[in-house]
């Protein structure tokens, strides 16, 4: 439908869907690709970050145990 009204030489001013649209990666890759502005909603299990995020270990503290990576 999207690429419909754009083939009428149309620009829609904003998509808005709801998570049934906005969890699909495809669907807002697609929105993406056309570069146009959207507002989707998503289930609660997404997260987000910045575009230059760099993932850090905590710093170890002195004085007590070294932090370890073993899962109970």
């Amino acid at each position: 439908m999207i690429d419909e009204v754009i083939g009428w030489q149309l620009q829609p001013p904003l998509i808005v869907a709801d998570a049934g649209y906005g969890d699909a990666a495809q669907f807002r890759q697609g929105l993406d690709d056309r570069d146009l502005a959207y507002v989707v909603g998503v289930n609660g299990t997404h997260t987000a970050f910045t575009e230059h995020t760099q993932r850090t270990a905590p710093a170890i503290q002195r004085g007590g145990a070294a932090p370890t990576t073993d899962l109970p």
